[in-house]
């Protein structure tokens, strides 16, 4: 009868070996997944993403006027554009209805300037922003 040996197999020391190195291991993982700093882009994306818009808006503007806080933009067909400030949004009113332009808001400036227009917002969770939006007349 031949008895067999396999000197290569796995050991109840090298798992304990194991073990003892990857509960070692561990605890650094988890400072470094708490250590990383994983930001949201998706604020200042969108505020870029309007300032495209209210540029293409004045574009296509023949007039503006900037009164209470408020854009009014004159368009080539007689219509008025009107930009404001309510309920934590920035609306785009026309006289068929009301388009929300950009959400989560706490303050919106609309001033003149010599060129165009001066955009100043400031978002919900404290960041400031600000554009000058040339109109070309």
């Amino acid at each position: 009868m031949v008895i067999l040996k396999n000197e290569n197999a796995f050991t109840f020391i090298s798992l304990l070996v194991s073990m003892a190195i990857l509960f070692m291991v561990i605890p650094f993982i988890g400072y470094l997944i708490k250590s990383l700093d994983i930001s949201d882009n998706y604020e200042a994306l969108s505020v870029r993403q309007f300032f495209y818009y209210m540029r293409d808006e004045v574009a296509n503007a023949v007039g503006y006027s900037v009164k209470d806080n408020t854009l009014t933009l004159e368009l080539a067909n007689g219509d008025r554009v009107v930009f404001e400030h309510e309920n934590q949004q920035i609306r785009r009113k026309l006289k068929d209805g009301i388009e929300i332009y950009l959400y989560d808001v706490h303050d919106v400036v609309f001033s003149p300037h010599r060129h165009g227009i001066h955009l100043s917002i400031v978002s919900l969770e404290g960041e400031h922003y600000e554009k000058i939006i040339v109109f070309y007349p």
